[in-house]
């Protein structure tokens, strides 16, 4: 019984303990917070902001990693950008877009991994301890959006 007790607790501790995003085209189906969807988790820290018709949701992780989520006014996630010293979960932050990331060639052996076509575009790069990009959904892409606030 003791025995049972203490693989559940550790069961959620290891749940808890790992940072959760949303992912790119799908909506946003966290808990709100006044109002507004809001990432939750142990390990991360949460930001809103709303300019024009879309909130960004910033994640920080224990690690350094920060990760912004673009979601339009009805929750849909319609871009998403990473920085810090690891990569993010790219299958989470991906979702059914990961196998294109996953068997893209990159451009060059020492340059950045771009993909463009009509329903993705990413853009990944970096080096040990900075990894850096961003990836967005042009048709979800609200018209007000710079792509160069996607950052």
């Amino acid at each position: 019984m003791i025995l049972k007790k203490l693989l559940l607790l550790l069961s959620l501790v290891c749940v808890q303990a790992l940072p959760a995003y949303a992912t790119l085209g799908e909506q946003a189906t966290l808990p709100a917070d006044d109002g507004k969807r809001m990432l939750k988790s142990e390990t991360a820290t949460s930001k809103s902001e709303t300019p024009a018709s879309y909130t960004v949701r910033e994640t920080r992780t224990e690690y350094g990693l920060v990760v912004r989520e673009f979601m339009d006014a009805d929750g849909v996630v319609f871009a998403v950008a990473w920085r810090g010293p690891v990569r993010p979960d790219m299958r989470e932050l991906l979702g059914r877009y990961f196998a294109r990331f996953a068997d893209a060639p990159l451009n060059s052996p020492t340059g950045p991994l771009v993909i463009r076509d009509d329903d993705l575009m990413l853009q990944s790069a970096g080096h040990m301890g900075d990894f850096f990009g961003r990836a967005w959904l042009p048709s979800l892409l609200p018209e007000d959006v710079d792509v160069g606030e996607l950052q």
